[in-house]
């Protein structure tokens, strides 16, 4: 089978389109480094190129993303994340891990703005595999 990477791009799958990027630590408080703001706008970018691209491929189509770094959490719910615009490119589902151990209660798993949102990481999920199947 051959493999190939989502990077800046996306993958035709057949029944459906993935696309996504590696996202960062969504800046929150004055905490956050001026690498962290570097570091989540390049990944903003990273992820805009790989909508653009599944848009411009899927069709009618589903579309997933996918994530390492969460897209939302609960104190982002309010106003978004420059990694929750994924409605407006059609996606339909997201998944997304890096929550391990107590940060799992961070996770958001349900709808927002019309996506279905899934905290995969191997822990939050008892190590069961999860259907993301629509």
């Amino acid at each position: 089978a051959k493999m190939h990477a989502v990077q800046n791009d996306a993958y035709d799958a057949g029944d459906c389109v993935f696309c996504g990027t590696r996202g960062w630590t969504i800046p929150l408080t004055a905490n956050a480094t001026a690498q962290d703001e570097k570091l989540y706008r390049r990944e903003a970018l990273r992820l805009e190129m790989s909508l653009q691209d599944a848009k411009r491929i899927a069709g009618s189509r589903p579309i997933f993303a996918m994530m390492h770094y969460p897209p939302l959490l609960p104190e982002t719910m309010r106003q978004g994340t420059e990694f929750t615009r994924l409605s407006e490119y059609g996606v339909t589902r997201c998944v997304y891990g890096h929550l391990h151990g107590q940060s799992v209660q961070r996770g958001f798993s349900g709808e927002y703005r019309g996506v279905q949102y899934d905290l995969v990481s191997c822990d939050a999920l008892g190590f069961v595999l999860k259907d993301v199947s629509i």
